[in-house]
């Protein structure tokens, strides 16, 4: 029932995104992960011809470039940024099944959990965000800094309401759980409801690219692609409507997680943890999240 509804939804908010507003939503994303080989020793280095035969696999299989990530044995390959949303979604599930599949094919297994090693980097699968108009799809980021301001300040604002719904995926056991171990300290991860520049530990990041776009850091390879795609519209919809009167937190210059950051409410709209555990907000009303 909630799938069909949110996938109405997506379909309702883009249609509106373009008859209403004249915008074209692109997005793109990138998808982190880790090898292990048969003897699941996870602090045992993969040797580089395993590893060069599973790249060549994914090249021929998918057409992407495996890239090296911060941990051991950790990967990442990026699904284009486009604008068929659609299409997205089914490249976007195409794409972690063929993982899973190539992996066994050269006696790998890929785990896409969000945190499988404690003491390592996390597994998160960032969003790339930009809005476009006109027949030459112009990005409006570029171009309107008050409109970027505005979409950043709805989706942070709307992460205080949306996030557990975000994070619980039915078709993964205790996934919310799971999804908050990578939300620590000290390992690139964001850690509350912030956002920054050329920044990794924040929830959105603005990065160094002549081409500017939002880098949405909450979700994970479990996250629902379907309702993070569904957020995503939610939340610009919200920035372009209402953003002018939303107070957006000042933009973090170091890590979130240091302590001037975190004490400071000004700087952020609440804490990854705490707006999970606290069990009320697990019973939502998806309208409110999808307005």
């Amino acid at each position: 029932m909630e799938h069909n509804q949110v996938d109405r939804y997506i379909k309702t908010a883009l249609s509106k995104l373009n008859l209403e507003y004249g915008l074209f939503l692109r997005i793109g994303s990138e998808i982190e992960f880790y090898l292990f080989d048969n003897s699941h020793e996870i602090n045992k280095e993969i040797d580089l011809s395993t590893i060069s035969n599973f790249s060549s696999h994914i090249s021929n299989k998918l057409g992407m470039v495996l890239e090296k990530e911060k941990g051991l044995n950790q990967y990442e390959i990026i699904v284009p940024h486009q604008e068929d949303i659609a299409l997205l979604q089914y490249n976007i599930s195409r794409t972690k099944s063929e993982l899973i599949s190539i992996a066994k094919e050269v006696k790998l297994e890929c785990i896409l959990s969000p945190k499988p090693k404690i003491n390592d980097f996390g597994s998160g699968m960032h969003y790339h965000i930009t809005l476009h108009k006109g027949i030459d799809r112009i990005n409006i980021f570029d171009i309107d800094k008050l409109s970027l301001m505005h979409i950043i300040a709805g989706i942070l604002c709307k992460l205080t309401v949306a996030l557990p719904w975000l994070l619980h995926n039915q078709y993964y056991q205790n996934s919310i759980v799971k999804e908050c171990q990578r939300f620590v300290p000290k390992f690139m991860a964001p850690t509350n409801i912030s956002w920054g520049g050329n920044n990794r530990t924040t929830a959105i990041r603005i990065p160094d690219n002549i081409s500017t776009r939002i880098e949405f850091r909450i979700p994970s390879p479990v996250t629902s692609s379907q309702k993070v795609i569904a957020f995503i519209l939610s939340s610009i919809l919200f920035g372009i409507k209402y953003g002018h009167k939303l107070k957006i937190p000042s933009r973090i210059y170091g890590n979130a997680y240091d302590e001037q950051y975190m004490e400071d409410l000004s700087f952020h709209c609440g804490n990854i943890l705490s707006l999970c555990s606290n069990t009320h907000t697990q019973y939502y009303n998806l309208q409110d999240i999808l307005e």
